[in-house]
């Protein structure tokens, strides 16, 4: 009988060190198990990580080709977070395969996970700057019978010239055409609303998916070089108008005259008076920078008869606002500017501003010629593709 027992204890103590092997084996495969998993998450991690920071060089890089495009010196071994990124650039001079292409190859290590990528960057083309017969940044509102059409004053006289389209307008906004408003050309948004009512009619073709039209064309750093260069006063030809070239403030009194040479020219606001001429040499080219608001009053010219590419007005000002039967000819660029126009009142030429109101009868007749001033789009670069590899 105690022979049994002891055969029964020694068989229970094989059985339970067996089962103590099983679990220990099991418990350190478990552990071997977390120990690969935490592994394998880490070095997921790391991998994602160092992909994004390839992403950033790449970025990086395509700042410095917005910045010049010439930029070929790469960036070598830059720190972000655990890792670091590695910039190289080509161009045709390494591969005639890629013409007007420039490649960015980023590669990025993050703890000891490596990841690249490559963009395909091309200049992006310029634009015109004067595309439209009137464009918002913001609102466009036609109403009450007035309109837009286009002419070509390089050509001969608006009567000559005259077409019911190539009037575009255009909104990074909406567009509202009310009161038998007539747009002689297409009307365009960029993906918002068209407002139709009261008889207004469109010639062309009305859009909601246009490009976004770019509202800073025009760096700072050119108005700053205005003023230091500007033709005031001494381009001015005439008298009765009053110049402070302090705050280059251009104020002309009722029946006022006056005549700018050729040139660039600097002004803060402008204010014409009942009646008075604002004129342009005959040949000259002239080009006026402002920072304030340019009112005209009823009657009053402004390059009366000439052609609208002669004068160009470039503005960060608030208001561009013409009383009636005013005539204006001239390309005005203004993003921060609200432009109303009054009755009887004749633009040729293009209006770029950041809301627009055109109402009782005035119209917008668009000089086609201006279409071939253009300007470089703010992102210089754009890349067309890329790929991780």
């Amino acid at each position: 009988m105690l022979i049994k027992l002891l055969q029964e204890r020694g068989s229970a103590i094989l059985i339970v060190m067996a089962l103590l092997a099983m679990l220990t084996a099991v418990g350190i495969m478990s552990v071997d198990r977390s120990v690969l998993d935490i592994t394998l998450s880490f070095n997921q991690l790391s991998e994602e990580q160092a992909f994004y920071v390839a992403e950033a060089g790449l970025q990086h890089g395509l700042a410095e080709l917005n910045r010049d495009f010439t930029w070929r010196a790469g960036i070598v071994t830059l720190p972000v977070g655990d890792g670091f990124y590695i910039v190289t650039v080509s161009d045709s001079t390494t591969d005639s395969t890629l013409a007007d292409t420039v490649v960015l190859r980023s590669r990025a290590v993050v703890n000891d996970a490596a990841a690249a990528v490559e963009g395909y960057i091309v200049q992006s083309p310029p634009i015109p700057i004067f595309k439209y017969a009137l464009f918002a940044g913001d609102s466009l509102k036609m109403d009450q019978n007035s309109c837009t059409d286009s002419y070509s004053a390089d050509s001969g006289t608006y009567a000559a010239t005259v077409d019911t389209l190539g009037g575009d307008i255009g909104s990074n906004g909406y567009l509202n055409l009310q009161g038998g408003a007539v747009v002689g050309g297409d009307a365009s948004t960029n993906g918002d609303t068209i407002i139709f009512g009261g008889g207004a009619t469109v010639l062309g073709t009305a859009s909601s998916s246009a490009d976004e039209f770019p509202m800073d064309l025009i760096p700072p750093s050119e108005y700053i070089w205005a003023e230091a260069n500007s033709g005031a006063p001494s381009g001015f030809i005439g008298s009765g108008y009053t110049y402070n070239s302090i705050t280059h403030d251009l104020t002309l009194g009722a029946g006022d005259e006056l005549t700018l040479s050729s040139g660039v020219y600097f002004f803060n606001n402008v204010t014409l008076g009942q009646s008075s001429n604002l004129k342009i040499d005959s040949g000259a080219q002239v080009t006026i920078y402002m920072t304030g608001d340019f009112v005209a009053g009823q009657f009053s010219n402004v390059n009366f008869n000439g052609n609208p590419s002669d004068l160009l007005i470039y503005s960060t000002g608030d208001y561009l606002t013409l009383d009636q039967s005013v005539e204006f000819r001239t390309g005005f660029y203004g993003p921060n500017t609200t432009f109303t126009i009054s009755q009887n009142t004749s633009l040729y030429g293009s209006i770029v501003a950041q809301s627009v109101l055109l109402k009782q009868g005035s119209c917008i007749h668009y000089d086609r010629n201006l279409v071939e001033i253009i300007r470089d789009q703010p992102n210089k670069v754009a890349m067309v593709a890329w790929r991780q590899i």
